[in-house]
């Protein structure tokens, strides 16, 4: 059975620990420049696309800090995951279909103040939860005070209210 050193890691020398260290100081300013390279949606909440890459990204460089994987190989597979995302967003950005495919599409849950109960049903969105992003984001507390409601490719649920005629 190891003892309480063992399993907690307790018995590591000084230079461990300060390698440790310098590899986080160092993964650290790595990361901040991989961030400002894949720019701001990387860490933005906007489709699993994104959400991916962020957990990736965070996964890989922990890699280098720990010493589980080489350190230069690693913070070379951070670039490279960086800058196929950002390679991936900018071809989303020139074709409709790509981004569609790689982020997404929007879903309509609502026209003309009707439920679209099959849209509904294949985004696994109850009308309470459409009735709370009505309340929240509109102030709306009836699902006849909605014009369109969509699911948006982030996940959050838009709302547009019905114009009042006068």
């Amino acid at each position: 059975m190891p003892d309480i050193h063992e399993l907690f890691g307790l018995d590591t020398d000084l230079d461990t620990v300060l390698t440790f260290a310098i590899r986080a100081v160092v993964v650290f300013a790595v990361s901040v420049f991989y961030v400002r390279l894949g720019g701001k949606r990387i860490f933005n909440k906007n489709s699993a696309f994104d959400i991916v890459a962020a957990i990736m990204l965070g996964s890989i460089l922990s890699r280098a800090i720990t010493d589980s994987a080489p350190f230069i190989p690693t913070l070379v597979a951070g670039a490279l995951l960086v800058l196929t995302h950002r390679s991936l967003a900018y071809i989303s950005y020139r074709s409709d279909w790509f981004g569609n495919w790689i982020k997404g599409v929007k879903r309509t849950l609502v026209k003309d103040g009707t439920l679209l109960e099959d849209n509904m049903r294949k985004s696994h969105i109850t009308e309470q939860d459409l009735m709370a992003a009505a309340r929240t984001q509109s102030s709306l507390d009836s699902l006849d005070q909605i014009e369109e409601a969509y699911l948006e490719r982030s996940g959050d649920i838009s709302i547009l209210p019905k114009k009042n005629k006068a």
